[in-house]
């Protein structure tokens, strides 16, 4: 059952690198320029079934799990050259599978998961606010019982595909007090009356994946739209989000570090010996890259069959931390070998350093934790 798993995961990854190859690098140019997302490039990558990658088959997708979109994911990244298409993929398959299948009803899952599978509508967790991000204890976007349904105001910020949603997952506080508030998810179409988006955020970086905010003002949905829970919804679905994102957002990391490490390699083949201690960095790079597919697939394992006994978090730390050294690497060969003004190793490099930032407050919050755990009952 294993070796049948491993060898279907390799065939996505495969049927993911030619995709990549043939589709996604000859646009890299004009994908790395633009801050909308291509409607052609969703569509076609909707036809392939990308969207139905880790998804379990009883619900429409390819199963596989969190390996398999681990998988796919390094591969789009080395062989498409653009972090911004995978991070756009991801999102919606990751909200898909952890945000909206835990908790739907059937009657959720017949409106809407074949046409998210699909493609043909794109999701968005609306979960941040402005100047706040998603930290509990500052979101104000509320949720209150009228009419037989639900009224939701306030506003969400730098919401990924949120310019390009057709259905948002919003987090709403429902009630409790200022130190414990009770939150749930509302599933709200970008048609809804009462929502409206706001400009889109460019971020320099990470193109063509959009990212926008919208305004709910008196946004009336009706009692189905609450999934699941209406108290909880922050532990359940938002808290876990952030762990899963930083997990599978280790594959397409490093697939960027190894698609730049290519380039490198090729751009000093061509010019004359970089001497001993080049090569010795060099050394140290590819061995740290061996480790970074490593801990990557290891943790999307883990996601998937959770083990107390092998802490996820303590790799994903490990991850992060190796990552961001074989950026530093990277770079620093880069200008030792006069390719500091590459075109290619610059974009890809800002990519990946902003991908690398995201959730950094929180793991250094976790650090601290663990620090302390360590202190009280060390190892």
């Amino acid at each position: 059952m294993i070796r049948r798993e491993r060898e279907r995961i390799q065939q996505d990854a495969g049927r993911a690198a030619r995709f990549a190859e043939s589709v996604i690098n000859p646009r890299r140019a004009e994908l790395s320029h633009s801050a909308a997302f291509p409607a052609d490039l969703w569509e076609r990558m909707g036809r392939e079934g990308f969207y139905r990658v880790g998804i379990p088959a009883e619900a429409g997708g390819s199963g596989g799990g969190a390996p398999a979109i681990q998988a796919v994911g390094e591969a789009l990244a080395f062989h498409g050259g653009c972090l911004g298409v995978v991070l756009s993929w991801l999102i919606q398959v990751m909200v898909t599978r952890w945000v909206f299948m835990p908790d739907a009803t059937e009657d959720q899952r017949r409106q809407w998961q074949e046409a998210i599978v699909s493609g043909r509508t794109i999701i968005s967790l609306a979960a941040s606010e402005p100047k706040v991000g998603a930290h509990p204890k500052f979101l104000t976007t509320s949720a209150v019982p009228r009419d037989g349904g639900w009224v939701l105001n306030g506003e969400k910020a730098m919401l990924s595909n949120g310019p390009l949603a057709g259905l948002f997952i919003a987090l709403a506080v429902t009630g409790g007090s200022e130190k414990d508030k009770s939150f749930g998810t509302f599933l709200v179409p970008a048609d809804a009356p009462g929502l409206t988006r706001t400009e889109p955020t460019d971020l320099k970086a990470l193109h063509p994946s959009p990212h926008g905010g919208i305004v709910l003002a008196d946004c009336f949905v009706p009692p189905e739209a609450a999934l699941g829970d209406t108290t909880d919804a922050y532990r359940r679905l938002a808290l876990p989000f952030r762990e899963i994102e930083d997990t599978l957002l280790m594959g397409p990391v490093t697939g960027m570090l190894l698609r730049q490490a290519r380039r490198l390699s090729a751009l000093l083949r061509d010019g004359a010996d970089p001497g001993e201690e080049i090569r010795a960095d060099l050394g140290r790079l590819s061995a740290q890259l061996d480790m970074t597919r490593i801990l990557a697939r290891e943790a999307a394992f883990l996601l998937d069959h959770p083990d107390p006994s092998r802490p996820l978090f303590s790799l994903l730390f490990t991850f992060r931390e190796m990552a961001d050294h074989c950026q530093f690497l990277l770079d620093d060969l880069a200008s030792q070998g006069g390719f500091a003004s590459d075109g290619d190793l610059a974009g890809w490099a800002m990519d990946n350093r902003l991908a690398l930032s995201v959730g950094r407050n929180v793991l250094t919050l976790r650090l601290k934790k663990a620090g302390l755990d360590f202190i009280r009952n060390p190892k």
